[in-house]
């Protein structure tokens, strides 16, 4: 097996981990024991595989799934739905929220209404 395919196996196997426990607190370095790389290699080899570092993509995955809760989901609270997802405080998360979409999650859960309304 060459180099290329097996780092893809390995960040596979790490992108399984990573979306079965993406409510949960995500360590570099036990991700990077799991490909059996140092720290310094597999978060070079993630970030040039995924075409971002490992931070950057847990929070885009972490947003994404929020902002489906948020739009499927009007009973939960933003800050319900922040916790669920991973997030230490609802200030973190709503900076991020509207960083990452241009909104803040209120705002985007209320467009999302008046869109299923028509």
């Amino acid at each position: 097996m060459n180099d290329l395919a097996l780092y893809t196996k390995q960040i596979n196997a790490v992108l399984d981990y990573i979306n079965a426990h993406l409510n949960e607190k995500l360590d570099i370095q036990l991700l990077a024991q799991q490909t059996n790389l140092s720290t310094y290699h597999f978060h070079r080899i993630f970030t040039a595989t995924m075409g971002e570092p490992l931070a950057k993509y847990v929070m885009r995955r972490r947003l994404e799934l929020a902002a489906i809760q948020l739009r499927n989901d009007a009973r939960k609270s933003v800050t319900s739905i922040a916790f669920e997802h991973g997030f230490n405080s609802t200030n973190v998360f709503c900076r991020n929220f509207k960083k990452h979409f241009g909104m803040p999650a209120k705002t985007y859960r209320s467009m999302s209404r008046q869109e299923n309304s028509k």
